[in-house]
């Protein structure tokens, strides 16, 4: 281009920046928008989500309470069992179900095992309980049983907290109101981000 032609066109310059600023604003804007409108739909989404659970906990609670009532025991035994901070906690932790199991649940369960490895003192390892899913295979005024899906928080040290879901058959006693099996099947690691399970 030439100097004669650079000149002529030098208006243009100023006027394609403020073009590309607003495009640019525009699109920003857009996109913001866009980001809220989903947040709010992601919030509203929980919202109902978080309803629905209070309306099924309610029709189970009324409809079936022996398989509401063994929710809330395995629930309470869950967080004592996978709430641990330190060693000491863990030590502890049968002492703090005893009250919830059967004898036959402290003989042979592996959740009451001493832990003769230290395993939380060597590793630095924190253990939080998440959340149950109950999957009750028989209820009736005798017996509740089923599948237990236990999903716990673990952090060691310098590391992205971990979720290790573990797999009990477990059954409850409405008659005793304790906990009559506490048989763990299995563990998974999950990926860190497997909030939504």
């Amino acid at each position: 281009m030439s100097r004669h032609n650079f000149k002529r066109y030098r208006w243009f310059i100023p006027v394609l920046l403020l073009l590309t600023g607003l495009v640019f604003q525009v699109v920003t804007y857009v996109d913001k928008g866009a980001h809220q409108q989903i947040t709010r739909k992601v919030s509203q989404s929980q919202t109902k989500l978080q309803t629905t659970q209070k309306k099924v906990d309610q029709t189970l609670a009324d409809k079936q309470p022996h398989v509401s009532q063994a929710t809330d025991k395995l629930n309470d035994l869950f967080t004592k069992d996978w709430t641990l901070a330190s060693q000491e906690a863990f030590d502890g932790r049968a002492e703090a179900m005893n009250h919830l199991v059967t004898e036959s649940v402290r003989k042979d369960s592996l959740d009451f095992k001493r832990d003769t490895d230290r395993l939380m003192t060597q590793t630095g390892m924190k253990l939080v309980f998440d959340h149950m899913v109950f999957l009750p295979e028989k209820a009736d005024s005798q017996v509740v049983s089923g599948k237990a899906l236990v999903y716990v928080k673990s952090n060691y040290p310098d590391k992205p907290e971990a979720m290790t879901r573990f797999i009990y058959q477990v059954s409850y006693s409405p008659k005793e109101n304790l906990i009559t099996l506490l048989d763990r099947q299995g563990s998974f690691e999950l990926n860190s981000d497997s909030t939504g399970l």
